[in-house]
């Protein structure tokens, strides 16, 4: 068989009908154009087997596309399972790049992910200021988590503060979503795509800080503590 180059720009035609993708920059579906397509040399056999051999394989192939409207980048692995028999072929597309905003926020209540997520869904549907409102609500429910006190969301994040569950930093992130998702309240203040995505972030990095890298210094401290008593 001769020598193939891993990426070829064959029947790109046929292929733009066939990707579905989320553009993270225009915020809509897209079909995307493919600029290359290949898969791993070790798989070109298999994705042709000898006629008339009945059996199952599964192949990867890998796929560069662009956005036609905003010209953002795009790599695919798409997963090809062809089952003996009748089953037919199964196809599934994984976005390796851009990487998919994370949801998972391992060790944060599970009432904080679901706000958080409702607020990636907001801004996946181009909905800025439910998205900050969202990323507000979070932040208050944190609050809340946290047992902080106060009339306000503001007098309750300064609680934080003075009972040391924040820093300085974190207590002036927070205020800033305070304000970003009262903004969004109101019909005379617009939210921004880009205030949308910083608030996301600000919002994400907030709960990975007070949830997650706290309880994991801890773990690392009394670990070591625990260690040096026994020497």
């Amino acid at each position: 068989m001769p020598e193939k180059d891993i990426f070829s720009p064959e029947d790109n035609t046929k292929l733009e009908e066939e990707i579905d993708l989320f553009c993270p920059e225009c915020n809509i579906r897209i079909t995307p154009e493919v600029v290359a397509k290949g898969m791993p040399k070790a798989f070109e056999c298999a994705a042709t087997p000898p006629e008339g051999v009945d059996a199952d394989f599964f192949i990867y192939e890998y796929f560069v596309c662009a956005c036609k409207h905003c010209g953002q980048p795009f790599f695919v692995r798409r997963a090809n399972f062809e089952a003996s028999g009748e089953y037919g072929t199964f196809k599934e597309d994984e976005v390796l790049y851009p990487p998919e905003r994370s949801t998972q926020l391992d060790g944060v209540p599970p009432s904080l992910k679901k706000r958080y997520k409702e607020a990636v869904l907001s801004f996946k549907v181009a909905s800025y200021e439910s998205c900050a409102m969202m990323c507000r609500k979070c932040i208050e429910t944190m609050c809340t988590t946290l047992g902080a006190n106060g009339r306000n969301l503001n007098d309750k994040l300064n609680n934080l503060y003075e009972a040391k569950k924040t820093d300085s930093r974190l207590l002036e992130w927070a205020q800033e979503i305070r304000l970003v998702g009262n903004f969004g309240a109101h019909e005379d203040d617009i939210v921004t795509r880009r205030d949308a995505q910083d608030t996301l972030d600000f919002t994400e990095y907030i709960l990975t800080y007070v949830f997650i890298l706290t309880s994991r210094f801890d773990k690392y401290r009394n670990r070591r503590a625990r260690r040096k008593s026994k020497q």
